[in-house]
């Protein structure tokens, strides 16, 4: 197994077992300041195929907000490799297969699913099975904003990501993501930084490690969370497990 952070929320996974690669959030190319975007030597690997993007079997979007997700470099890439695939919302959908770019051929390899708010559905794309969980985007200004998270079995270890999926043990409850048994959790930042946050931890994802996300640049962190997390790492190191920036 493979993970390989790209940008943001972005992500390479790769089943090494099955010899197959997925891409979470990882073709987020505009300026989201002051977040990471995908460097343009990578997506110029992407298209052409370089290592490790030799071949990209599924890409999936949690949602279509730019941070996370770019139409026409999302075009690129499937034309460039005809085996790959496309899932997400709805949304996320439209804008695909709406773009000027959007051929005929491209669109028969953009799916998304309809999974209702805070229920998990099973998903199976291009030969990789996932599941697909419905919950509130974070902040009351997107509360209509579809939020995919997306868990995968990888080796023998079962991978979460949550999006920008909002950080309540409310939002979480009964949904589905506890029986789901996570491995590693890809989280957003405020997962440990606020208290809300590591309730769903420690209640609802209840995972061996995690990976922050979401992480602002350095150069751009002008409310300091860079800092409340190393202080988080530090004074909750007790009650969390193992985190990997």
């Amino acid at each position: 197994m493979k993970i390989i952070h790209l940008a943001n929320t972005g992500f390479l996974l790769k089943n090494t077992s099955q010899d197959k690669t997925i891409l979470i959030d990882a073709v987020n190319t505009g300026k989201v300041y002051p977040f990471t975007s995908l460097p343009e030597p990578t997506l110029k690997d992407m298209i052409a195929g370089k290592h490790p993007f030799e071949c990209i079997d599924l890409i999936l979007f949690t949602h279509h907000h730019k941070d996370h997700f770019d139409a026409e470099s999302t075009l690129k890439i499937l034309e460039s490799h005809p085996e790959s695939a496309v899932f997400s919302t709805s949304k996320t959908y439209e804008i695909l297969v709406d773009h000027s770019s959007c051929t005929s051929e491209l669109k028969k390899r953009i799916y998304f699913g309809e999974v209702p708010l805070k229920k998990t559905l099973s998903f199976n794309i291009n030969g990789i099975s996932f599941y697909g969980t419905s919950l509130l985007h974070s902040g009351d200004q997107y509360k209509d904003v579809q939020n995919y998270c997306y868990t995968l079995d990888i080796d023998g270890d079962t991978i979460f990501h949550c999006g920008d999926a909002h950080h309540s043990v409310e939002n979480y409850k009964n949904c589905g993501v506890a029986e789901l048994n996570i491995s590693i959790a890809l989280l957003d930042f405020p997962y440990i930084t606020l208290s809300s946050g590591r309730r769903v931890i420690q209640e609802c994802i209840k995972p061996q490690k995690i990976h922050l996300m979401h992480l602002p640049l350095a150069s751009e962190d002008k409310f300091e969370w860079l800092k409340a997390v190393e202080k988080s790492i530090e004074k909750f190191s007790d009650e969390l497990p193992e985190i990997i920036l």
